[in-house]
């Protein structure tokens, strides 16, 4: 009986393209357009959102709020213009986590943190306060700056 059940699922899933519900906490998000000129302690917002299981992610403010403790895996890439720089900063809360560094050409460079984290934290990417960097951070069809994360366990 149970094998039936299974097949009949599986040929509704396949024919008619059924969704099957997605359990779990994750994002991904990607600037829209450049950002000109961000000064020193900005966070960068990512406002075309992707993936936002849990709702976590706010495109409005780029902070995404924990919905549920526990491990995390949280990723970023910045992308710069050619002779420019940035320094970018993974923050939780208040506490600085992973920073990356990107240099010369059209190059981008990304940052990978896994962290504990609890219910209600805020965690968010900024441009580093004392080394603000030069010129655009850019977002376009040839590379996009993004932010990403999802629940380990």
């Amino acid at each position: 009986m149970f094998m039936c059940f299974c097949v009949v699922l599986f040929i509704f899933i396949i024919f008619f393209k059924a969704e099957l519900p997605v359990d779990g906490i994750g994002f991904y998000a990607y600037m829209s357009t450049d950002e000109p000129d961000p000064r020193g302690h900005h966070t960068l917002v990512y406002d075309i959102i992707q993936t936002n299981l849990g709702q976590g992610y706010n495109k409005n403010t780029g902070v995404f709020t924990v919905p549920k403790a526990g491990l995390y895996s949280l990723t970023w890439s910045t992308r710069v213009a050619c002779h420019l720089a940035h320094t970018t900063e993974l923050v939780i809360n208040d506490r600085i986590l992973g920073s990356t560094y990107a240099y010369c050409g059209y190059n981008t460079v990304t940052g990978h943190v896994v962290a504990t984290v609890s219910q209600g934290d805020v965690i968010f990417v900024r441009t580093h306060s004392t080394s603000p960097g030069q010129g655009a951070i850019k977002s376009n069809e040839f590379g996009r700056s993004a932010f990403s994360g999802f629940l380990i366990h």
